[in-house]
Protein backbone atom coordinates (compact mmCIF):
# COMPACT_ATOMS: atom_id res chain seq x y z
CA UNK A 1 0.00 0.00 0.00
CA UNK A 2 1.32 3.48 -0.66
CA UNK A 3 1.98 5.55 2.20
CA UNK A 4 0.68 8.77 2.18
CA UNK A 5 2.47 11.60 4.08
CA UNK A 6 1.42 13.19 7.14
CA UNK A 7 1.75 16.62 5.08
CA UNK A 8 -0.41 15.98 2.42
CA UNK A 9 -2.89 13.85 4.92
CA UNK A 10 -3.70 17.42 7.02
CA UNK A 11 -4.07 19.17 3.87
CA UNK A 12 -6.62 16.84 2.79
CA UNK A 13 -7.90 17.07 5.66
CA UNK A 14 -7.92 20.83 5.43
CA UNK A 15 -10.06 20.99 2.39
CA UNK A 16 -12.80 18.59 3.56
CA UNK A 17 -13.68 20.56 6.42
CA UNK A 18 -16.06 23.47 6.98
CA UNK A 19 -15.50 26.99 5.76
CA UNK A 20 -15.96 28.68 9.62
CA UNK A 21 -13.34 26.28 10.81
CA UNK A 22 -10.86 26.90 8.12
CA UNK A 23 -10.81 30.72 8.99
CA UNK A 24 -10.65 30.32 12.62
CA UNK A 25 -7.50 28.28 11.92
CA UNK A 26 -6.08 30.88 10.01
CA UNK A 27 -6.54 33.68 12.57
CA UNK A 28 -5.05 31.77 15.45
CA UNK A 29 -1.94 34.03 15.05
CA UNK A 30 -3.76 37.11 15.28
CA UNK A 31 -5.21 35.96 18.28
CA UNK A 32 -2.28 35.17 19.83
CA UNK A 33 -0.87 38.85 19.05
CA UNK A 34 -3.86 39.92 20.13
CA UNK A 35 -3.42 38.23 23.70
CA UNK A 36 0.09 39.21 24.47
CA UNK A 37 -0.72 43.12 23.54
CA UNK A 38 -3.87 42.65 26.18
CA UNK A 39 -2.03 40.79 28.85
CA UNK A 40 1.66 43.40 28.23
CA UNK A 41 -0.26 46.60 28.00
CA UNK A 42 -2.17 45.68 31.45
CA UNK A 43 1.54 46.04 33.03
CA UNK A 44 2.63 50.09 33.38
CA UNK A 45 5.94 48.90 33.48
CA UNK A 46 6.24 46.97 30.84
CA UNK A 47 8.19 49.76 28.32
CA UNK A 48 9.42 51.46 31.63
CA UNK A 49 12.99 49.85 31.76
CA UNK A 50 15.97 50.85 33.02
CA UNK A 51 18.82 50.30 30.28
CA UNK A 52 21.19 47.49 30.53
CA UNK A 53 23.84 48.91 27.94
CA UNK A 54 24.13 52.34 30.29
CA UNK A 55 23.81 54.29 32.92
CA UNK A 56 20.72 56.73 33.41
CA UNK A 57 20.36 60.10 34.47
CA UNK A 58 19.08 58.97 37.83
CA UNK A 59 21.65 56.51 38.65
CA UNK A 60 24.31 58.83 37.57
CA UNK A 61 22.67 61.89 39.94
CA UNK A 62 22.01 59.86 42.86
CA UNK A 63 25.62 58.23 43.65
CA UNK A 64 28.58 60.06 44.60
CA UNK A 65 31.07 57.79 42.83
CA UNK A 66 29.44 57.99 39.44
CA UNK A 67 28.91 61.69 39.98
CA UNK A 68 32.77 62.16 39.76
CA UNK A 69 33.21 60.12 36.80
CA UNK A 70 30.78 62.48 35.26
CA UNK A 71 33.05 65.15 35.96
CA UNK A 72 35.85 63.17 35.24
CA UNK A 73 34.84 63.04 31.25
CA UNK A 74 34.28 66.91 31.25
CA UNK A 75 37.83 67.20 31.84
CA UNK A 76 38.41 66.26 28.08
CA UNK A 77 37.11 69.62 27.28
CA UNK A 78 40.55 70.89 27.60
CA UNK A 79 42.07 69.18 24.88
CA UNK A 80 46.46 68.26 24.75
CA UNK A 81 48.10 71.42 24.03
CA UNK A 82 51.41 69.44 23.36
CA UNK A 83 50.21 67.83 19.76
CA UNK A 84 52.45 67.21 16.51
CA UNK A 85 52.44 70.87 15.75
CA UNK A 86 52.80 73.04 18.84
CA UNK A 87 51.49 76.41 19.28
CA UNK A 88 55.17 77.26 19.22
CA UNK A 89 55.26 76.38 15.31
CA UNK A 90 52.73 78.83 14.61
CA UNK A 91 55.20 82.03 15.52
CA UNK A 92 59.02 82.53 15.06
CA UNK A 93 59.62 80.51 18.15
CA UNK A 94 59.54 77.06 15.80
CA UNK A 95 59.05 75.65 12.47
CA UNK A 96 57.41 72.17 12.09
CA UNK A 97 58.18 70.60 8.19
CA UNK A 98 55.36 68.53 7.98
CA UNK A 99 53.01 71.55 8.97
CA UNK A 100 51.29 72.28 5.43
CA UNK A 101 48.01 71.69 6.48
CA UNK A 102 48.48 72.58 10.43
CA UNK A 103 51.37 75.13 11.47
CA UNK A 104 52.67 76.56 8.44
CA UNK A 105 49.85 78.51 6.43
CA UNK A 106 49.18 80.10 9.98
CA UNK A 107 52.73 81.57 10.20
CA UNK A 108 52.20 82.54 6.68
CA UNK A 109 49.46 84.96 8.18
CA UNK A 110 46.99 82.68 5.25
CA UNK A 111 44.59 81.80 8.34
CA UNK A 112 40.94 82.41 7.92
CA UNK A 113 37.75 81.61 9.07
CA UNK A 114 37.46 78.63 6.14
CA UNK A 115 41.12 77.16 6.64
CA UNK A 116 40.67 76.76 10.58
CA UNK A 117 37.97 73.96 10.02
CA UNK A 118 39.56 70.54 10.14
CA UNK A 119 39.30 68.17 7.83
CA UNK A 120 36.69 65.84 9.89
CA UNK A 121 34.26 68.86 9.86
CA UNK A 122 34.79 69.63 6.06
CA UNK A 123 37.54 71.84 6.14
CA UNK A 124 41.30 71.60 5.63
CA UNK A 125 43.19 71.69 8.67
CA UNK A 126 44.37 68.72 9.81
CA UNK A 127 42.66 66.29 11.99
CA UNK A 128 45.27 65.67 15.07
CA UNK A 129 47.85 68.74 14.98
CA UNK A 130 46.80 71.82 16.23
CA UNK A 131 43.71 70.67 17.98
CA UNK A 132 44.33 73.37 20.63
CA UNK A 133 43.63 75.90 18.41
CA UNK A 134 40.12 75.57 16.40
CA UNK A 135 37.47 74.66 19.41
CA UNK A 136 34.45 75.91 18.00
CA UNK A 137 33.70 71.98 16.44
CA UNK A 138 34.30 70.12 19.82
CA UNK A 139 33.16 72.16 23.01
CA UNK A 140 29.43 73.05 23.05
CA UNK A 141 28.67 69.19 23.49
CA UNK A 142 30.61 69.55 26.60
CA UNK A 143 29.08 72.48 27.65
CA UNK A 144 25.36 71.01 27.48
CA UNK A 145 26.91 68.16 29.88
CA UNK A 146 28.23 70.66 32.28
CA UNK A 147 24.74 72.53 32.33
CA UNK A 148 23.33 69.37 32.74
CA UNK A 149 25.35 68.01 35.93
CA UNK A 150 25.08 72.01 37.26
CA UNK A 151 21.33 71.58 36.88
CA UNK A 152 20.92 68.36 38.86
CA UNK A 153 23.69 68.62 41.51
CA UNK A 154 22.09 70.51 43.92
CA UNK A 155 19.36 67.74 44.36
CA UNK A 156 21.87 64.93 44.18
CA UNK A 157 21.58 62.57 47.56
CA UNK A 158 25.45 62.68 47.87
CA UNK A 159 27.74 64.86 50.97
CA UNK A 160 27.71 67.90 50.58
CA UNK A 161 31.89 68.41 50.64
CA UNK A 162 31.88 66.13 47.43
CA UNK A 163 28.87 67.92 45.90
CA UNK A 164 30.55 71.50 46.57
CA UNK A 165 34.12 69.89 45.27
CA UNK A 166 32.15 68.10 41.60
CA UNK A 167 30.12 72.00 41.57
CA UNK A 168 33.16 74.42 41.73
CA UNK A 169 35.20 72.19 39.01
CA UNK A 170 32.52 72.48 36.79
CA UNK A 171 32.04 76.09 37.08
CA UNK A 172 35.95 75.88 36.40
CA UNK A 173 35.37 73.94 32.82
CA UNK A 174 32.60 76.10 31.61
CA UNK A 175 34.46 79.20 32.55
CA UNK A 176 37.63 77.74 31.14
CA UNK A 177 36.02 76.48 27.86
CA UNK A 178 34.37 80.16 27.34
CA UNK A 179 37.93 82.59 27.96
CA UNK A 180 39.34 79.91 25.58
CA UNK A 181 35.85 81.00 23.14
CA UNK A 182 36.81 84.36 23.72
CA UNK A 183 40.02 84.40 23.11
CA UNK A 184 39.62 82.64 19.49
CA UNK A 185 36.22 84.02 18.55
CA UNK A 186 35.05 86.68 20.68
CA UNK A 187 31.83 86.62 21.42
CA UNK A 188 29.82 83.06 21.49
CA UNK A 189 26.29 83.01 22.28
CA UNK A 190 26.14 82.20 26.20
CA UNK A 191 24.28 78.61 26.95
CA UNK A 192 23.18 77.85 30.76
CA UNK A 193 19.91 75.70 29.36
CA UNK A 194 19.46 72.04 28.78
CA UNK A 195 18.18 72.22 25.35
CA UNK A 196 16.56 68.76 24.52
CA UNK A 197 16.03 66.33 21.55
CA UNK A 198 13.63 68.20 18.87
CA UNK A 199 13.45 71.20 21.19
CA UNK A 200 14.00 74.45 18.57
CA UNK A 201 16.39 77.50 19.41
CA UNK A 202 17.96 80.16 17.92
CA UNK A 203 20.66 81.17 19.61
CA UNK A 204 23.02 84.33 18.37
CA UNK A 205 26.61 85.60 19.72
CA UNK A 206 26.53 87.42 22.56
CA UNK A 207 28.61 90.67 22.79
CA UNK A 208 32.03 90.12 24.08
CA UNK A 209 31.87 92.15 27.61
CA UNK A 210 28.66 90.12 28.38
CA UNK A 211 30.52 86.77 27.54
CA UNK A 212 33.77 88.05 29.66
CA UNK A 213 31.29 88.78 33.11
CA UNK A 214 30.11 85.48 32.18
CA UNK A 215 33.32 83.50 32.71
CA UNK A 216 33.96 85.97 35.66
CA UNK A 217 30.87 84.83 37.01
CA UNK A 218 31.12 81.36 36.89
CA UNK A 219 34.85 81.47 37.96
CA UNK A 220 33.94 83.25 41.32
CA UNK A 221 31.46 80.81 41.85
CA UNK A 222 34.28 78.36 41.80
CA UNK A 223 36.29 80.41 43.66
CA UNK A 224 33.48 79.95 46.61
CA UNK A 225 32.71 76.35 46.71
CA UNK A 226 36.71 74.95 46.08
CA UNK A 227 39.68 74.89 48.71
CA UNK A 228 42.72 77.19 47.24
CA UNK A 229 44.96 73.74 46.55
CA UNK A 230 43.40 70.38 45.62
CA UNK A 231 42.84 67.47 47.93
CA UNK A 232 43.70 65.57 45.06
CA UNK A 233 46.73 66.09 42.65
CA UNK A 234 45.51 67.09 38.82
CA UNK A 235 41.86 68.55 40.21
CA UNK A 236 41.06 71.88 40.05
CA UNK A 237 41.48 74.09 43.12
CA UNK A 238 40.64 78.01 43.83
CA UNK A 239 43.85 79.44 42.71
CA UNK A 240 43.46 77.79 39.50
CA UNK A 241 40.43 79.86 38.72
CA UNK A 242 41.81 82.68 40.35
CA UNK A 243 44.28 82.60 37.74
CA UNK A 244 42.38 82.18 35.22
CA UNK A 245 40.14 85.08 36.45
CA UNK A 246 43.29 87.20 35.88
CA UNK A 247 44.12 85.99 32.79
CA UNK A 248 40.79 86.68 31.47
CA UNK A 249 40.83 90.36 33.15
CA UNK A 250 44.10 91.10 31.51
CA UNK A 251 43.07 89.77 28.17
CA UNK A 252 39.32 92.31 28.48
CA UNK A 253 41.56 95.14 29.08
CA UNK A 254 44.21 95.24 26.31
CA UNK A 255 43.85 97.49 23.22
CA UNK A 256 42.87 94.63 21.24
CA UNK A 257 39.50 94.03 23.25
CA UNK A 258 39.31 97.70 25.03
CA UNK A 259 40.55 99.92 22.42
CA UNK A 260 40.32 103.87 22.87
CA UNK A 261 40.00 104.67 19.35
CA UNK A 262 36.89 102.80 19.28
CA UNK A 263 35.46 102.48 22.38
CA UNK A 264 31.75 101.03 21.13
CA UNK A 265 31.60 97.72 22.13
CA UNK A 266 30.22 94.51 19.73
CA UNK A 267 31.14 90.86 19.18
CA UNK A 268 34.49 91.15 18.64
CA UNK A 269 35.20 93.45 21.34
CA UNK A 270 34.66 95.32 24.82
CA UNK A 271 33.39 99.14 25.42
CA UNK A 272 36.10 101.18 26.34
CA UNK A 273 36.79 101.43 30.27
CA UNK A 274 39.89 102.46 32.17
CA UNK A 275 38.40 100.48 34.81
CA UNK A 276 39.21 97.24 33.08
CA UNK A 277 42.92 97.35 33.67
CA UNK A 278 41.85 98.00 37.62
CA UNK A 279 40.08 95.02 37.54
CA UNK A 280 42.75 93.14 35.86
CA UNK A 281 45.45 94.51 38.96
CA UNK A 282 42.84 93.20 41.39
CA UNK A 283 42.14 90.03 39.99
CA UNK A 284 46.10 89.56 40.00
CA UNK A 285 46.96 91.11 43.25
CA UNK A 286 44.01 88.39 44.28
CA UNK A 287 46.32 85.33 43.19
CA UNK A 288 49.45 86.34 44.61
CA UNK A 289 47.94 87.04 47.84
Amino acid sequence: MKRVSTSFSYRHKMKQEPAHVNRMIKNIPYLVLALIITFTACNDDFLNRKPLDKLSEEAVFTNAALMEQYVNALYNVVPHPFTEGTMAAITDEAFFRYGGTSTNYISRGELNPDNVIFQADGGPAHNTRMTFLNLWPRVFSYVRDMNLFLSRVDDAPIDEAVKKQLKGEVYFLRAWTYSNLLARYGGVPIIEKVFQLGEQYNLKRDQYDDCVNFVISDLDKAIALLPDKPAVKGRIGADVCRALKARTCLFAASPLFNDPADPSGSIFKGTYSKEKWKLARDAAKELID
